[in-house]
């Protein structure tokens, strides 16, 4: 295994300075407004014109967006837009039939436009006082598209017909050829085991679906989660994820032609097997191939590190799995990549100790996955942090980065963003 904190070291031992590759620009912006817990499962989008458009999900009012002002000539700026609303209990106490919108996908469209995907929940909530008991009746992948103002443009698609129920945790992303829609299946009732796993579903630039949906991971009796998606240049899709291997979990991937034909079976991408191998992120660079990184176990007791594996166009590895962490704390965690317009890649990880979170870190990386020289990683949030569900990145037109995340921005619990700027 290649160890980028070995390149590291050896900066320090032969006295080369430092250079920070990756660095904050301006503060960190607080995006939620509203004080209602709790704010979930951010994504981003950069509008071309200095300003972004973040969405989120709050557990009770629904899945909600804002529009932010990300350089300082900026004028983009707006209220949170409730964009689905979530049917709530008319009182506590009380029980019945309620509806969540959560985790939300977010496509963004060159007019200011956008699509959400989502998970459509339904349940039986029995509430009182200080306690809860939720049963879960259906969980459904849906879309629907808005115009720039946060109103309905069109119906919403049900993009998980067909398949088996209980679908979560979605991913969108946009290819050469129209869209691709990824999410897991669990059915948490045994009413059809079988179906559990990662499915997908193509779409055309418009979110009209090109025929059904369909399984990408191919053992059926396992629990597969946490799809990501990436798209190279020709319109090809890789689906990454995690399953359970004959250690504890490992992480996989699929290849799929611009037309959604499989290009061969399901392949793990971790070569270290010990141990938990999990929550994947990926991203296509040109000239570089895919960059798949996941959390894995050290061997270690209590330790996790990022590793990262680089594939070709067909899902094949190119040299060895890469350790691209350099520890600071117990516990790294959910990394997300995201490939640059300088063509670097930039990663973003939580860190946490034994009981909480401390850090949002950063690093850029070369086309091949290795620390750029003469660089390191950097904090990303100034503020404490929440307990992180997601982080998301999306690049900037002038080659930066905006990160967000859920933080704890000035003591208060909500949505934060940061722009990163990349080395010359």
């Amino acid at each position: 295994m290649r160890r980028i904190s070995s390149l590291f070291l050896l900066l320090l031992t032969v006295g080369v300075t430092l250079a920070t590759a990756a660095s904050r620009v301006g503060t960190e912006l607080r995006v939620s407004v509203n004080d209602t817990p709790r704010q979930r499962y951010p994504v981003a989008a950069l509008d071309g014109q200095g300003g972004a458009l973040v969405a989120w999900a709050n557990s009770r009012l629904g899945i909600l967006a804002r529009r932010i002002a990300v350089d300082p000539a900026s004028t983009t700026s707006g209220a949170e837009m409730r964009l689905l609303a979530n049917v709530n209990l008319p009182a506590i106490p009380g029980e019945g039939e309620v509806i969540a919108h959560k985790e939300p996908a977010l496509l963004y469209q060159a007019d200011g436009s956008f699509w959400i995907v989502w998970t459509h929940e339904r349940a039986y909530l029995k509430s009182a006082p200080f306690h809860d008991t939720r049963t879960v009746l259906a969980q459904e992948i849906r879309a629907r598209k808005f115009n720039a103002q946060g109103q309905p443009a069109g119906d919403t698609v049900f993009i998980g017909k067909g398949a088996p129920p209980f679908q979560t945790n979605p991913r969108v992303l946009r290819t050469a050829n129209g869209i691709v829609v990824a999410w897991q299946t669990n059915d948490q009732k045994g009413q059809q085991p079988t179906g559990n796993g990662i499915y997908a579903r193509f779409l055309d630039a418009n979110g009209a679906p090109l025929g059904a949906a369909f399984r990408v991971s191919q053992n059926a009796d396992l629990v597969a989660a946490n799809p990501t998606l990436a798209a190279a240049g020709d319109g090809r899709v890789l689906v990454a994820w995690d399953a359970p291997d004959a250690s504890s979990t490992g992480v996989y991937r699929r290849v799929y032609s611009a037309a959604g034909v499989a290009l061969g079976d399901a392949a793990r991408v971790n070569t270290s097997v010990d141990g938990r191998q999990a929550h994947p992120s990926a991203a296509w660079l040109d000239g570089s191939g895919f960059l798949v990184l996941w959390h894995g176990a050290t061997g270690e007791r209590f330790r996790t590190r990022i590793y990262g594996q680089r594939l070709d166009g067909n899902g094949q590895a190119i040299g060895g799995q890469i350790e691209i962490s350099r520890g600071l704390e117990e516990y790294e965690y959910d990394p997300a990549v995201i490939a640059t317009q300088k063509g670097t890649f930039l990663v973003a990880w939580m860190l946490w100790d034994k009981s909480f979170p401390r850090a949002l870190r950063a690093v850029e990386l070369t086309a091949t996955g290795a620390l750029r020289p003469g660089t390191g990683e950097i904090n990303v949030n100034t503020f404490r942090m929440d307990a992180q569900y997601r982080t998301f990145l999306t690049t900037r037109p002038g080659g930066g980065v905006l990160a967000v995340w859920e933080g704890f921005h000035e003591r208060r619990a909500g949505i934060s963003a940061q722009r990163i700027a990349l080395s010359e």
